[in-house]
Formats: structure tokens, C-alpha cells, sequence
């Protein structure tokens, strides 16, 4: 009975959609007006996906209308590529560290918000917490001393999502029976990234991240100061070398760029757009491979491969006339009088390739959500932004060929499987080396169709209906769980 019971708050009719989703919010206002403090709790793995994702986990609980007490636990243990804290600042600007010691409360529209060491856990009892990203066994609601613990992994994460109870046995989100599509191939509902200038003006003030360069670009790109050159932009993530000492996919980022580089070459020379093009690499790459990235665009490197040869020449790219190349290569956009000048010294049909990493994510996602062109990406919490937009991308993912692995989301229809096996498959001629580049198979073709094809569909295809589903709160991964909650809590 409880089965069904679950199934039907997951799964309302369309024509009951609103009434349902408004009288579900009451639900969560009534139980969290009963609540002085719920806990929060930020692990320290490496990388930023598990804090980007309970972060913004945290900032849905408050616009749902929790606006009392959060205590954030972070986890000072262990030794993590940066320090948790110090993760915590990137992303909430707000936050002044003291050294090592718990910053001060802060207000996160009309939340308090409060810092303890999971070294020195709070032992109060108090009903509910949560986190958006947790990998260990341990059980947080015993732990951290709350009645239940909501945990939530992100978007297509292979750990499990459950409620865990102090002192009993956890509840399994992932094996509730006739729920499709299940929760890991549930995304988290993202408003649309829109900062404000004041808030632009934080991230200025507080970031050591090239905050005012990708502030520029993005006033070219969403055409706010009048006068403006209008450019198209293609944000670029997943191409980092190694990330924390791990290979996370078998190419090498001049290839990925070479290969998109070369997509858009072929898009804009098949639509005649005249706007010209930036493509801001917000992934580390090394300065090695911006050099070969280079080398590429003149011919060299790639053993005189007579297809990606005759793709430049036909194309453009090469020779070069005079002195002034249809593709430039800055590996680093930080200079803002540098990149302006460069911006406003292009013309029709050239492209700059400008590097940009270490952004805050709420900054990261303004620029990918400004993109003009399918964006490029690996990694879950960039996929949770992007199938919230209607726009295309490329989602880069591990195997190639027969062997690769699907992550483009299949939704509620089996059909889907193959438009999702499709696009995987075009995305992964990304990571091809020029120098196999084949009479079959040229990745600058098959790259700048896909642009081409999904530009002209917009709003009307795969990925506009992704957009349909995912950015729908009702389907929001959190707000499920937390009416699955509601229904368990006693």
C-alpha cells in the first residue's frame, strides 16, 4: 500500500500538475515551519561536484521557503584536494573565513546559515537534514544527531539515494517500484543562472578568478551595453589534462578543441553567420597543449593526414593570409585589455579560442547558460545545469564506438535510447586526433552538422523536450524526495 501510495505522488497526471505542485508546497511550508534548524552536510572529496551540488540542494530548500536555521557541517577531516571550506567560499560568496576556525553566520535571503566542523558535531537533536552529494557508508543521521537524513546524489551519480534514519534502517529512494524515471536519472530543477549586476559585483570584489574577463565576454555574448559587437560563444568544459590526478577521458584537450574548433568552422561557413565566434575554455589546460592546439591549426602534428589537411585549406584556416588567422589561440583570457582588444579586432567567420578556468560555479553557469552554441561538458552537475536548458550539447563521455557509453538521458520512452545513442556517438568524434581523421569519419563534418541541425530545431527537438521534463519544478529531484519524506516521516 505504501507503494502505491509513493508512485502516486510521483507520478500526477499533467492536468492536475499545478494544483498538485501548489498544494505540495503548502505541505513543506507546514512541516518546515515546525523546524528551527535542519543540518546540512558538505563532504570533502575531491573536485567541487558534491559541494556544488549540495550547495545548490541548499539554496532550493530556502526558495522553497525553509528561512530559519541551517547548520552547515563541513567536513574538516581527512586530506581533499583543497580544504572544504575553502570550497565553501567559491561558492558562497557571502562567507568570510577565519582562518581555521568556523566562519561567522551568514543570510542567505532570509536564512540564517551557520558553520560547524564535523570534527565537533553538533549533538542537539533536531528532525531533518540533508546533503546533495555523499559517497561513504556512515550514517548521517546518527552522525549528526537528526531524526532522518536526506541523502541525494547528483544527477546519473552511481551511489545510492535514500532517506537514512537514526537508529533503523535506511529508505531506499532508488528501488521505489513503477517510478520512472528513477531517482539517478533524476535531475535537480536549476532556475535560470541570471546574476545580477550587484552580484556580479561580489564575485569582482571577492573572487581571485578571472571574474571581469568573463564578465566582458558575457556582455558580448548576451548583447548588454549597446554598441557591442554581437559574437556567438560556445562555453567549453571537460578537456582539463588531468583532474586531480586522474585522466578523466582518453584524448587530450587540443584534440577536443581541434575537433570543435573545426565544427563550427563548418557551421558557420554552411549558415554564412557573420557574427564572430568565442569559444571560452573554462577547463585547466596546460600550456603544452594550447602550443599543439596551435600547431594543429597550421598543419602541423598530425602526420600531413591528407582529411584534416584538406579541411583546413577548404575552410580557410590555413595558410594563413597576411597576419591575420581565421582561428587565435589564447591560452589565457585573464588580461582583460588584452581580450577586449582581441574581441574587438575580429571579423566575420574567425574564431577565438580564450582560456578562463577556476570560475565560481554561479558565474561558470551564467557563461555556459549565455552560450549561443551547443555548449561542451563531462561531469554530472554541469549535465544537471544543461538539461535544464532548452539549448543543444555536447556531453562528453568515456568509450568510443560500439563501446561508448550513453550519458545523453533516455527520459520515459525506450525511442529515446536511440536518439540519446546517436548524439553520444557524434559527441565522442570529439575526441578523435587529426590524425584519424578518416574518408568515413571527419569529426568536423559530423560536429558542425550536429550545430547546424540542432540550431535550426531549437525548441522543437530532443533537447528542448529534456528541457520540458527537467526544468519543470514539479519533476525536481528534491522536491520528489521531499514529498516522499513527508509521506515516511512520523
Amino acid at each position: 500500500m505504501f507503494n502505491d501510495l509513493v508512485t502516486s505522488i510521483l507520478g500526477v497526471a499533467d492536468d492536475v500538475q499545478q494544483e498538485y505542485y501548489q498544494r505540495a508546497l503548502g505541505e513543506l511550508a507546514t512541516y518546515f515551519n515546525g523546524q528551527p534548524v535542519v543540518r546540512c552536510f558538505v563532504t570533502n572529496t575531491n573536485g567541487f561536484g558534491h559541494q556544488v551540488s549540495t550547495v545548490n540542494m541548499m539554496k532550493s530548500l530556502i526558495a522553497y521557503g525553509y528561512n530559519q536555521q541551517i547548520q552547515l557541517v563541513y567536513d574538516d577531516t581527512g586530506s581533499p584536494d583543497m580544504p572544504t571550506l575553502q570550497k565553501l567560499k567559491i561558492l558562497i560568496p557571502q562567507l568570510i573565513l577565519n582562518g581555521t576556525q568556523p566562519p561567522a553566520n551568514i543570510t542567505v535571503n532570509g536564512c540564517t546559515v551557520s558553520f560547524v566542523p564535523y570534527s565537533a558535531p553538533p549533538k542537539n537533536a533536531i528532525d531533518f537534514g540533508f546533503t546533495g552529494g555523499y559517497d561513504d557508508a556512515a550514517n548521517l543521521a546518527t552522525n549528526l544527531a537528526a531524526k532522518y537524513f536526506l541523502v541525494l546524489q547528483p544527477f546519473q551519480w552511481p551511489k545510492s539515494n535514500y532517506i537514512a534514519r537514526n537508529g533503523g534502517t535506511n529508505f531506499s529512494l532508488d528501488n521505489m517500484p513503477n517510478i520512472d524515471p528513477a531517482f539517478r536519472q533524476r535531475a535537480f530543477y536549476a532556475p535560470d543562472p541570471t546574476l545580477s549586476d550587484a552580484e556580479w559585483d561580489l564575485y569582482l570584489d571577492q573572487s581571485a578568478a578571472p571574474i571581469e574577463s568573463a564578465n566582458l565576454i558575457y556582455s558580448f555574448a548576451a548583447q548588454t551595453v549597446q554598441g557591442e559587437q554581437p559574437i556567438n560563444l560556445c562555453g567549453a568544459y571537460g578537456m582539463t589534462n588531468i583532474h586531480n590526478g586522474i585522466t578523466t577521458l582518453a584524448t587530450t584537450p587540443e584534440d577536443l578543441l581541434f575537433n570543435l574548433t573545426c565544427g563550427i568552422i563548418k557551421h558557420i561557413d554552411d549558415t554564412g553567420d557573420t557574427k564572430p565566434t568565442v569559444i571560452v575554455v573554462l577547463a585547466s589546460v596546460t600550456p603544452e597543449s594550447y602550443t599543439k592546439l596551435g600547431n594543429y591549426f597550421q598543419g602541423n602534428d598530425f602526420e600531413n593526414n591528407q582529411y584534416a589537411r584538406t579541411f583546413l585549406t577548404t575552410h580557410k584556416v590555413m595558410p594563413v593570409v597576411g597576419n591575420n588567422p581565421r582561428i587565435t589561440v589564447m591560452p589565457d583570457g585573464s588580461n582583460t585589455n588584452a581580450l577586449l582588444t582581441a574581441i574587438d579586432g575580429m571579423k566575420a567567420g574567425q574564431v577565438l579560442i580564450v582560456g578562463l578556468p577556476g570560475l565560481p560555479p554561479d558565474v561558470f553557469n551564467q557563461m555556459m547558460y549565455a552560450s549561443t552554441l551547443p555548449v561542451v561538458f563531462e561531469g554530472k552537475n554541469t549535465a544537471n545545469q544543461a538539461v535544464n536548458f532548452p539549448s543543444s550539447f555536447f556531453w562528453l563521455s568515456k568509450g568510443d564506438g560500439d563501446a561508448v557509453t550513453v550519458v545523453y538521458p533516455t527520459l520515459l520512452s525506450a525511442a529515446r535510447g536511440i536518439t540519446a545513442t546517436h548524439y553520444q556517438k557524434i559527441t565522442n568524434t570529439m575526441k578523435n586526433s587529426p590524425d584519424m581523421w578518416t574518408a568515413l569519419n571527419l569529426p568536423g563534418n559530423i560536429l558542425g552538422d550536429f550545430i547546424t541541425n540542432t540550431i535550426a530545431t531549437k525548441g522543437n527537438n530532443y533537447f528542448s523536450e529534456l528541457s520540458d521534463y527537467y526544468h519543470l519544478q514539479l519533476n525536481d529531484k528534491l522536491f520528489k524526495a521531499m514529498q516522499v519524506f513527508l509521506a515516511i516521516h512520523v
